[in-house]
């Protein structure tokens, strides 16, 4: 990984992943975000290489990509974490991280590289209401964007760069991905389509999976909906007749050229899948029926 700068103390840690980071001084940061536990070592080095010592964590949300490193590097370096509510709740233990993780067993938690790293206490709490928050002695502007995550929050720097963290995707993460990850798939379209007003003053968009913008986020905004939009309209026609989420999941991974060749997959998988077939259903596109013993969905005439 390599230090970047963004715009006067924001700077970045750039590499497999972008984490963003705030310079306090000279010798001190902010972590926004934490990245995965495989690029520990990197971001340890990289920090220490240029003299870098975190003062804090301000995470988006607890996906392990994000959130993997938070119980480390908050004891390594003695340093508080800081969460939105509903994503500290999540975090607290690896029961909770099961639970929200509910595909998979208590045993995958436990012994998941991934999964097992969540569990992390939080010491900063940023609650639904707040439009900004004082961490570490810098005021940061908080952008509400659940939708990707239960309780999903992007962070403006006192720069005006906004740190989206995942309620946007960009490049090849944006396009590659065969059915985009979301909690709740209606609060991500809604989060979406009011960042266009959210991000109309910033200076810059730094994008986890991607990369550091300086114009252009109208066109991003759009084509992250639009493929959100394609995606969902492809599940939709797929699901033609009374369908269970097996089939579902097969008759995607047909359609979209996606192998699921071990249990994990499949169970990642359903979980992706999970959220468009509950959207379907609310927009009233779809309903639940039962086959036999079997939960089904079927399209409403």
């Amino acid at each position: 990984m390599e230090l970047r700068q963004i715009i006067g103390n924001t700077w970045c840690l750039y590499g497999h992943q972008l984490i963003p980071l705030y310079r306090t001084d000279s010798t001190h940061c902010i972590l926004l975000d934490t990245g995965a536990s495989a690029l520990r070592q990197d971001i340890v080095d990289t920090l220490e290489q240029n003299g870098l010592t975190p003062i804090g964590l301000l995470c988006t949300h607890t996906h392990f990509d994000h959130f993997g490193n938070a119980r480390y590097l908050s004891e390594r370096y003695h340093c508080p974490v800081a969460l939105p509510l509903g994503e500290a709740e999540i975090c607290r233990t690896l029961a909770s991280v099961k639970s929200h993780l509910f595909v998979f067993t208590a045993g995958q938690v436990a012994n998941d590289p991934e999964m097992s790293e969540i569990p992390c206490l939080v010491d900063h709490v940023i609650r639904p209401e707040e439009t900004d928050t004082l961490f570490r002695g810098v005021r940061f502007r908080v952008l509400h964007t659940p939708g990707h995550a239960i309780d999903h929050v992007s962070y403006i720097t006192p720069d005006n760069v906004c740190y989206i963290g995942d309620a946007l995707m960009c490049g090849r993460t944006l396009h590659a991905s065969r059915l985009p990850y979301a909690f709740n798939f209606r609060q991500s379209l809604e989060t979406i389509e009011k960042l266009k007003d959210s991000l109309a003053d910033c200076e810059a968009l730094a994008v986890a999976h991607c990369g550091v913008l300086y114009d252009h986020f109208d066109d991003l905004v759009d084509e992250n909906l639009r493929i959100m939009e394609e995606q969902l309209s492809e599940v939709r026609a797929l699901v033609d007749h009374p369908m269970s989420s097996d089939e579902v999941c097969a008759a995607v991974c047909a359609h979209m050229g996606v192998s699921v060749s071990t249990p994990k997959k499949a169970q990642s998988l359903e979980r992706f899948l999970r959220p468009y077939l509950e959207f379907m259903v609310d927009e009233g596109s779809h309903r639940m029926v039962m086959r036999d013993t079997t939960l089904c969905y079927e399209p409403v005439d």
